[in-house]
């Protein structure tokens, strides 16, 4: 966030902002490889193992839930970002910080009951999105970020729901082998 703020400063006083210029190959290399590594190790895992894949959705279904969160967490970052920064300065300024259980007999959330917690969220997006024609390099870099922040109470309201839970595992999408069946034991280490 405070690249973002500094990069909109940059641009507002018509100097070169850290987007201008060419991103460097090896740092762009470097950050989809951290990005997308674990992915794709994960993706190598699941359908290494016949049983495994099979409880997963089966190869398709793996590769059509990858499909969708790749997208979904690329849009769903920016919210999480900014809530834990909210929450972290709350910390700071000794706010009192609360945690309220879950209710699990309501499905989803209602948006009246998500908008004054990301309210901050849409504000910034908003900003982002304002700030666009100042620079439009890092506009352009920007725009998962903006449309994130702007998305993030729908974002928020969508996964919350236990209705498109239900329909992505109706279209074998984020399959869990989770309470199918009970894991083998594990062996006992031998004392020595």
């Amino acid at each position: 966030m405070l690249l973002i703020a500094v990069s909109v400063v940059q641009a507002v006083r018509g100097e070169p902002g850290l987007m201008s210029g060419d991103p460097s190959g090896m740092v762009l290399e470097l950050t989809l490889a951290l990005l997308f590594g674990p992915k794709l190790l994960g993706i190598i895992h699941a359908l290494g193992d016949a049983q495994r894949r099979r409880a997963l959705g089966g190869a398709m279904g793996i590769l059509r839930s990858v499909l969708i969160d790749v997208p979904l967490s690329t849009l769903a970052a920016p919210g999480i970002a900014l809530t834990q920064t909210i929450d972290l300065l709350g910390v700071a300024t000794q706010r009192k910080a609360e945690w309220h259980a879950q209710n699990r007999r309501v499905d989803g959330l209602p948006m009246s009951a998500i908008l004054p917690r990301y309210r901050w969220h849409v504000l910034a997006g908003a900003l982002l999105l304002a700030s666009s024609p100042l620079m439009p390099a890092a506009a352009l870099w920007l725009a998962p970020v903006t449309a994130g922040l702007l998305l993030s109470p729908l974002i928020v309201q969508w996964t919350a729901s236990e209705r498109w839970g239900a329909r992505a595992a109706r279209a074998g999408v984020f399959v869990t082998d989770a309470g199918r069946e009970t894991p083998p034991p594990v062996p006992a280490v031998a004392a020595g």
